[in-house]
């Protein structure tokens, strides 16, 4: 999965993307991008119908922009 994150975000150059997926996917995505164990990642934990927004730039680190939990707005 990681590996196709990679692909899939290197092809991205300069643009916006959008991933929709299960949230322990994200959570995995979280730990590796922000360099976190798993079970901290695991705190930061996307509900059901909820999202996360990370900036991802070349030549930064990845960083939480936000996180949301369904119903808030």
């Amino acid at each position: 999965m990681l590996s196709g994150f990679s692909e899939w975000i290197q092809t991205a150059r300069g643009s916006h993307r959008v991933l929709v997926c299960h949230g322990g996917v994200i959570t995995a995505l979280l730990a590796e991008l922000l360099g976190t164990e798993f079970d901290v990642a695991k705190l930061m934990t996307v509900q059901r119908g909820g999202f996360a927004q990370l900036s991802i730039l070349e030549g930064h680190p990845a960083y939480l922009m936000h996180l949301e939990s369904p119903g808030e707005a």
